[in-house]
């Protein structure tokens, strides 16, 4: 069994992952977002829209028509989930700060608003949410702090048949971050703040027996599943280990590095992958951008340089990255995993 969401490096993410491919939520400004899809077999993009007769785009070629099944408008960015045959979307109203979720067909053909999930005071990206079941997502808001060093934040279980929304644990402290699933398990970390830094707890709440349990008591940083059995977590300026979760023995499997001081994690079942993106911003600016492929004992398999934005996500058939190519609008780029040992190995921009 693996996380679907573990193979992320965000909490949240640009994309979602389906059976066949992948759907991308584009957009710039606060109203005009849009979807796109990109198919594993030939690493193409078109718009989510299977029209004939539709141009997709204004006379400018910027601007996705209201009109094209791509188009989703105002919504919260990150927001993207793929699930049993769906995409999902949390749409934004500006007006009356409703966040409402979206279920739009695989094709983009059908739109349907679900159930408002809750307000948000502004379109930044405030929520997170996994699916649980078919009709149960796991939801989460982190409220504006407005100078307040601590807040109340809650996870919702949110029914979507009965349309009912109940926190099922409340936390005073910053946030919840880096929701994932596994079985009845949902893992996620709580974040404090304390004097001098924010300190992330790994947490999991068991839907079956309705539980919170704390899974490491101790601050860490970001962390993957790698199966029923593995979960990998980073402890900044330390390194990269390794937790049994049946018998909770933990192990120390990378030491850091200069480069690697900070860094985020992804898995893809096979290999575990550091992105050092971070350690530009704290700890050295000097410090070469590159995505760490290591095996489930830490021994790095090859270095991949990687262009200046994060990378976003690492499954069994990709990795994908965003790269801004001649000053045009953010772009995929992608690494085929079948080419993932290639010490030559190298980012190729998706086709249009």
């Amino acid at each position: 069994m693996q996380c679907e969401q573990s193979v992320f490096f965000s909490g949240t993410s640009e994309m979602a992952v389906g059976p066949e491919g992948y759907y991308s939520l584009n957009g710039m400004g606060t109203d005009h977002h849009y979807l796109t899809y990109i198919d594993k077999a030939s690493a193409r993009e078109t718009y989510l829209c299977g029209r004939p007769d539709c141009p997709h785009v204004d006379e400018s070629g910027h601007h996705v028509l209201e009109t094209c099944d791509a188009y989703v408008g105002s919504v919260i960015p990150r927001s993207i989930v793929y699930h049993n045959g769906y995409v999902y979307v949390l749409k934004y109203d500006p007006e009356s700060y409703n966040v409402t979720l979206v279920k739009i067909s695989a094709d983009g053909s059908a739109h349907e608003d679900i159930m408002v999930v809750g307000q948000a005071a502004d379109q930044s990206n405030s929520y997170q949410y996994v699916f649980l079941d078919d009709n149960t997502i796991i939801l989460t808001y982190t409220p504006p702090a407005d100078g307040q060093e601590e807040i109340t934040v809650s996870l919702d279980r949110v029914d979507l048949d009965k349309k009912e929304k109940t926190p099922v644990y409340t936390y005073t402290g910053t946030a919840f971050a880096f929701l994932k699933v596994m079985g009845q398990d949902v893992f996620f970390t709580q974040v404090a703040k304390l004097e001098k830094y924010y300190a992330y707890q790994l947490v999991k709440w068991n839907a079956a027996e309705d539980r919170v349990e704390t899974v490491l008591d101790k601050s860490i940083g970001p962390y993957t599943i790698a199966n029923e059995n593995l979960l990998f977590y980073y402890v900044p300026k330390d390194g990269l280990y390794r937790l049994d979760l049946q018998s909770g023995e933990e192990k120390l499997v990378r030491e850091c590095d200069e480069n690697t001081m900070y860094a985020a994690l992804a898995c893809d079942g096979t290999y575990v992958y550091l992105d050092n993106f971070m350690n530009q911003s704290y700890y050295d600016e000097a410090s070469e951008h590159n995505l760490y492929v290591c095996d489930f004992d830490g021994k790095v398999v090859n270095t991949i340089p990687t262009p200046v934005l994060y990378v976003e996500l690492s499954d069994p058939d990709y990795l994908f990255h965003r790269v801004f190519v001649n000053g045009k609008l953010p772009l995929w780029s992608y690494i085929r995993k079948e080419d993932i040992t290639d010490p030559n190995v190298t980012w190729s921009v998706i086709e249009e």
